[in-house]
Parts: C-alpha cells; structure tokens; sequence
C-alpha cells in the first residue's frame, strides 16, 4: 500500500503535537468523548450477490469497486464502475453517508481498509469483496473516514487478520471494535481540518500542502491541538 501525503501528514502532526501548548483549546479533550462499538451505533449490510463477469460493465447502474474503497478515504465518484442489476434482484444500495471496509488483502496490514460516501447517487451497490456500514446516528463523514483510517483503529483492524496466502477479516468481529465519538458539533470541527487537507491533495498539490502549513501557521496550530487531543 502507497503511503500517501494524508498519512505522512497525520504522523508528522502526530510527533510534533506534544510541543503544542495547551491553553485555550477550541475542542474538548478526546478523554471526554464516548467509546462505541460500531455495532452499537449501526449495523452492517454485505455488497452483491450472484453475479458474473457478463454483468459487469453495462447497465444502467454504479457499484464502488474494491480499489475505489482501498484507494481513498472518500468515495471517488470516478472511480464508480457499471453493473447489470435486474428489477427482479434483491441487492443492497448504498447510501450517502455509509463507510465501505475491504474484506480481504494479500497482506495482513491492507486488510479491512475503509471508505466513506459523501455524496447522493442513485442505484448504487456495493462490491462483494467488501461489506458496508450504515450509522444510525448523526455523524460527520470526515470525522468518520479519519477514525476508520486512523493509526489507532487500523492497528485494531489488522489484529483481526487471518489467513496464509491471503489474508480475511470477520465482519463480526470489526462491529466489535471502538472509536471514540464528540457531539456532532465537535465532529464537524475536526472533520473541516480533514475536508481542507483531503482536498489539496485531491488536487494532487504535495508541495503545495507543505506551503499552506508554512503560511497558514494558525491553521497548522489548529490542526496540531486536534491532533494532539485525538491520538491521546
């Protein structure tokens, strides 16, 4: 797996939020947010069912393939690919808001890899490589995409790979794992920082990014004391 810039920003902010000062906080402590297990605040829905490769690439239809999930945090409307779906199927759609995880990877440290749609599309379905999480809570979805990609929630994911050649996860067994939840106002606080970093390097601006962070030495303060109260 490619270690992208939102990853090396995200260790880089990691180490240096400890030099941080702590006064005057604009979010509350990460030690007082609630711990949910997934399975607590939504449920799971698995991706297609019985098809063949004669299905795939007509149709009137979009499925989000693995890639697009391993690929990145947020859903790539790009990426979305045609499927044949038959009004006499019973598959599942997926919605605005739902988090994707892979299923199965080469590796153990690729496993369970998580993505997030953030936007409305009509018949949309999921592969079934993978299985799909619908919350029944409000949730920001950047605050959702980077807990599922956090350092904290990957280690957790990748404990639960099994196999040799190649390796699985239980689907079970990932709805037993826990984030840590704000109230929906602090959760759209941390998810801007996320947003503005996702869209720079969207827009595939690595040096760019770097320049920001020098300029804007507030938002850099900003993002620093987020991070430094999440990873605790």
């Amino acid at each position: 797996m490619e270690y992208s810039p939102f990853l090396f920003l995200q260790d880089l902010l990691t180490y240096a939020a400890p030099k941080v000062q702590r006064n005057n906080m604009p979010f509350t402590l990460a030690n007082t947010w609630e711990q949910r297990k997934l399975k607590n605040f939504g449920e799971s829905y698995s991706g297609l069912s019985g098809k063949t490769k004669d299905d795939f690439g007509i149709g009137n239809s979009k499925f989000i393939t693995y890639k697009n999930i391993f690929d990145n945090e947020m859903i790539s409307e790009s990426q979305m690919e045609k499927v044949l779906i038959n009004s006499s199927e019973k598959q599942n759609k997926v919605n605005i808001s739902d988090a994707f995880f892979t299923i199965s990877s080469e590796t153990p440290n690729e496993v369970g890899m998580s993505s997030v749609l953030n936007f409305k599309h009509e018949n949309l379905y999921l592969n079934s490589f993978s299985f799909g999480f619908r919350t029944n809570i409000n949730i920001d979805n950047y605050f959702l995409a980077n807990s599922f990609r956090s350092e904290y929630f990957r280690n957790n994911i990748v404990k639960l790979a099994q196999g040799i050649s190649r390796y699985n996860i239980s689907k079970n067994k990932v709805l037993n794992l826990s984030i840590k939840i704000p109230d929906f106002c602090e959760q759209t606080k941390v998810g801007l920082i996320f947003k503005s970093i996702n869209k720079s390097i969207a827009a595939n601006e690595f040096k760019h990014l770097f320049d920001v962070i020098y300029i804007n030495y507030k938002n850099l303060r900003l993002f620093l004391k987020i991070t430094f109260f999440v990873k605790r």
